[in-house]
């Protein structure tokens, strides 16, 4: 995915619930927002007709056509076939096998990337947020479930199957004698319970992953435990023992819809 520089582009989240437009300058100010409901269930055709409504919306905003947006990037949750821009398998839409890019490119009339949501924000801290200049990147996204993304030798790293990164679906412990290790990280760590806890985690991560000095955080590892009863620091270590150890760590935590409810934790 390349860095441009020759005028504004559109990214849009789109999720399960929500999708959220933004278009932005050549100097990564956003300068137009808007933002839909999905609806899913009413069907393919009425989901991308929403996005070109919301896509024109976005650039009207920015005292812009569409034609003058130079390129639209879109990240969806799931197993997303970025090279040939196929949705190979999206929970939160409902979908399988669908080739989403091509099918908005030719709504938009313009060049489409496709991407997963959390590979697309990780990539975005990378280039411009917490892990800019810092090398290598793991990145955890907790919302709805516990989503990851990589960024090795400054790209995207996906794996063999689009799913590289994706921490939440990690079996926490198959030896647990309460049963409880069958089950995914996601299913124990992620929002809405453990949001308030979300700084202690943080500590946590940096001490079981051995990142060279944790950030600054709030809170203690106890009151974590505390909040979160179901997690316990032996069920993140091991769900987080088989990925990499990178440069730089950004847990990302989503309270609400707005951008400006994102909160980065970045362990150093």
């Amino acid at each position: 995915m390349a860095k441009t520089n020759s005028g504004p582009v559109l990214g849009i989240d789109l999720g399960g619930t929500n999708m959220q437009f933004g278009v932005v300058d050549a100097n990564g100010k956003v300068i137009g927002r808007a933002k839909k409901k999905t609806k899913a269930e009413e069907g393919l055709e009425k989901v991308i007709d929403r996005l070109v409504d919301g896509a024109n919306d976005a650039a009207k905003e920015a005292k812009l056509t569409l034609d003058q947006v130079q390129a639209v990037g879109i990240a969806a949750a799931g197993a997303i076939d970025t090279p040939n821009g196929v949705i190979l398998e999206s929970p939160n839409l409902g979908w399988r096998d669908v080739p989403f890019r091509d099918l908005l490119k030719k709504k938009l009339n313009r060049p489409v990337v496709l991407e997963n949501d959390v590979n697309g924000a990780v990539w975005g801290e990378y280039l411009l947020g917490a892990a800019k200049g810092r090398g290598d990147c793991f990145g955890v996204w907790v919302g709805t479930g516990v989503g990851g993304g990589l960024v090795l030798n400054g790209k995207i790293y996906r794996g063999d199957f689009f799913t590289a990164g994706e921490v939440g679906h990690t079996v926490i412990d198959p030896h647990e004698p309460r049963g409880l290790g069958i089950e995914p990280v996601e299913l124990h760590a992620e929002a809405p319970g453990v949001g308030r806890a979300l700084d202690p985690l943080a500590d946590v991560f940096a001490h079981w992953l051995r990142a060279p000095g944790a950030a600054q955080v709030s809170g203690t590892r106890q009151e974590w435990m505390d909040s979160s009863p179901g997690i316990s620091r032996a069920r993140v270590r091991m769900a987080c023992s088989a990925s990499v150890r990178p440069k730089r760590w950004v847990c990302i935590r989503s309270s609400g819809t707005r951008p400006d409810s994102i909160s980065r934790i970045a362990l150093r």
